[in-house]
């Protein structure tokens, strides 16, 4: 989501996962649906992607709550809060992510540095830098052996936001 090339591809599948999925498939109608929700977001239809999303939350409820709709949807109500400036919705959210993950051995040492480091961004983006403090806080405590190589450069930069921030522009560049 996001890349360029990629919404055309993923909003085809949309259409083609609502079409098979009909009425009687309801966990991939849930998929397509908040994969739908976070393109209409990215595309700045925010009434869309909030009638979309509470279509997926129905789903998500009679489905009993599964991990493959609440991780992104987590996501999309944590975005969707950054958007619009909501420091106390976006927090409660944030904590929700930490949460889970946490209760999940297998995913964390891969997953919790991602969140941390997506969180300490949007917070940072809110302009709440006490609440992005205590994300970087805590992704410079998470263990990065298991990371993807990539959070090296994402721990970087969401460093050198601060160092920016704190008027160090050598150390941010």
């Amino acid at each position: 989501i996001g890349r360029a090339g990629m919404n055309a591809a993923l909003s085809q599948y949309v259409s083609m996962a609502r079409a098979v999925a009909g009425d009687g498939h309801a966990p991939l109608r849930a998929v397509a649906n908040i994969l739908d929700a976070w393109l209409l977001m990215l595309r700045g239809e925010l009434d869309a992607a909030d009638a979309r999303f509470a279509e997926v939350d129905g789903d998500n409820r009679w489905l009993g709550q599964p991990r493959n709709l609440r991780i992104p949807m987590l996501g999309f109500r944590s975005v969707w809060h950054a958007l619009r400036g909501e420091v106390e919705p976006f927090r409660a959210i944030a904590d929700e992510v930490l949460a889970d993950v946490d209760a999940d051995p297998q995913r964390r040492g891969t997953w919790r540095g991602v969140y941390l480091y997506m969180l300490g961004r949007m917070a940072a983006g809110m302009d709440d830098w006490a609440l992005a403090g205590h994300f970087h806080g805590e992704l410079q405590r998470t263990p990065a052996e298991q990371e993807w190589p990539y959070m090296a450069h994402a721990r970087a930069t969401l460093a050198a936001q601060f160092a920016l921030r704190a008027g160090r522009v050598q150390p941010a560049l």
